[in-house]
């Protein structure tokens, strides 16, 4: 079997594999998350660790399986909305170029920098997020709907009996007011680990074509993201039916930063003796206090994208900033 036919071999593998996850995922809500977040890692893998051509087997294959066993619609929502980012992500990782046309070593290559790959994944989700917020339509059927769920939820536990409707429209309309912001992140996180399980699924089976990159070290926002989220908060205050929009927009940028700070957290403790104790402390506190933590690292994030690149990283790709 040639080179290329083993890539469209594998590619089918992969999105069959893929569009199964995702019909796993219609089966057991509960785990829908996960499913979704399964499903990328076979398109993704198949992009990173064989070609180009693998990855675009795999999306049109997956497309094509849930178009059969769900509906058209189902196939073209789930094919641009996740396997196609997926499959272009892995494009972006396997691009490089002679280091030498940029003033590195010859011999070696010059990698797509991370920060990009970064920079894309959260500009592809704040898309996403956009899009999906803005085709959900009028908000009182949301409303209603989540109304509904939460009603019959709560009339199976006994003990929320006391709650009052009111409560209850008010809590609903507290989280339909940040959804936006939280489908956004939530993209971001999604395409990001699964990124990262898949670069070291591959690298594991000795198929990544790509050096594993240190993340500690190069992962950042390019300075460009900052105009980004200060667009995204400008279209959500003053941009009326795009207001979602802009929200979503600022909630993928704002995950973006905040992930770069925890990776700078990551970095500042290396080597450290006390690194694994402050690394839970902090992952703790994230936890148990949410916000305000998370706050800091969105911070750190931002006035992190003027550091330099590490001089450890395996990798002298990045160049740009």
């Amino acid at each position: 079997m040639n080179t290329a036919t083993q890539s469209i071999v594998i590619g089918i593998l992969a999105g069959i594999t893929s569009a199964m996850l995702v019909l796993s995922a219609f089966s057991l809500p509960l785990l829908n998350f996960l499913f979704l977040f399964l499903s990328l890692i076979p398109v993704l893998v198949a992009g990173i660790g064989w070609s180009n051509r693998a990855g675009i087997a795999a999306v049109v294959t997956g497309a094509i399986v849930l178009g059969i066993a769900a509906a058209p619609f189902v196939a073209m929502v789930f094919a641009g909305a996740l396997f196609a980012p997926a499959a272009w992500i892995a494009h972006l990782t396997n691009l490089a170029r002679p280091a030498d046309e940029i003033g590195g070593p010859e011999g070696e290559l010059a990698w797509y920098p991370l920060s990009r790959i970064f920079l894309y994944i959260c500009g592809i989700s704040a898309a996403l997020s956009s899009v999906q917020v803005l085709a959900m339509g009028e908000t009182q059927e949301i409303r209603d709907t989540y109304l509904m769920l939460l009603q019959d939820f709560l009339a199976q536990t006994p003990e929320a009996e006391t709650i009052s409707l009111s409560s209850m429209e008010a809590a609903i309309d507290q989280f339909l007011a940040v959804m936006p912001f939280l489908l956004g992140a939530f993209f971001v996180l999604l395409l990001f680990f699964g990124w990262y399980v898949s670069a070291r699924l591959t690298d594991k089976f000795r198929r990544a074509k790509r050096p594993r990159d240190d993340l500690p070290a190069r992962l950042r926002m390019q300075p460009i993201a900052i105009p980004i989220l200060g667009a995204g908060l400008i279209v959500y205050f003053v941009g009326g039916g795009l207001s979602a929009a802009g929200l979503a927009i600022t909630g993928a940028f704002s995950a973006g930063f905040t992930l770069s700070g925890l990776a700078m957290l990551h970095f500042a403790t290396r080597g450290k003796p006390w690194r694994l104790l402050i690394l839970w402390f902090a992952y703790v506190v994230v936890f148990i206090a949410s916000m305000m933590p998370l706050v800091a690292f969105f911070i750190a994030g931002l006035f992190g994208t003027a550091r330099a690149t590490a001089p450890t990283s395996p990798n002298k790709n990045d160049t740009t900033t």
